[in-house]
């Protein structure tokens, strides 16, 4: 299954180019989640290895298509509101259990939750959907989600790109401990919202 999705994934990037890394991110990131993007920039690495793709240009149409696919998500929500959501949400992968959730973390801590759902597989569509429905500012969903997903896609980009043919022990590696990957990622982000929170007051009391 892994095999034949990456080798149909090289296929079609090989031919469509880097307006094929846009589009399949687009799908992945937006239309259907279920397509792992590990595999994705896996198979985008192996090109980039292989000298058919430059490693600049491929993690920016990557980022480009990532954040395309979130503000697409992010404008049914707003659009279509929470009947819509409340309707259809199990076709676009998302319970109103995880609705909900996602819904308290945009509210605390706002655009730093968008920036890091961005590295963590499957959790997008839980952070952009409820964005859409409290009606974020829309220029800054889709700017930190770039910036968000430019890290998670140079970085998964740029190791498969040095291991070449041995890129999916990689991605199985990641796949693997995907909730290892998300816990590590929500630490940081705490960290750094702690460092931020610790900051203001700082320069509070300072004034």
């Amino acid at each position: 299954m892994f095999s034949s999705l990456a080798n149909d994934l090289l296929g079609l990037i090989d031919s469509l180019g880097y307006f094929g890394v846009f589009l399949i991110m687009f799908l992945e990131s937006g239309v259907f989640p279920p397509i792992p993007s590990e595999v994705i920039l896996g198979s985008i690495g192996l090109l980039v290895y292989q000298g058919n793709m430059n490693f600049g240009l491929a993690v920016l149409a990557a980022s480009l298509g990532n954040a395309a696919g979130t503000l697409f998500m992010y404008l049914v929500a707003r659009i279509g509101g929470r009947p819509f959501i409340n309707r259809y949400g199990d076709r676009l992968f998302v319970t109103q259990e995880k609705l909900d959730k996602g819904e308290v973390w945009v509210k605390k801590y706002g655009n730093v939750v968008i920036f890091f759902s961005q590295m963590i597989p499957g959790v997008r569509s839980l952070v952009t959907i409820p964005a859409g429905l409290l009606k974020k500012n829309v220029f800054a969903v889709c700017l930190y989600s770039f910036l968000g997903a430019a890290v998670w896609t140079s970085f998964i980009i740029g190791v498969t790109s040095k291991l070449g043919n041995k890129w999916k022990g990689f991605i199985d590696t990641v796949d693997k401990y995907s909730n290892v990957v998300m816990l590590l990622t929500l630490i940081i982000g705490l960290l750094f919202i702690s460092y931020r929170v610790y900051s203001y007051k700082r320069k509070k009391l300072n004034n």
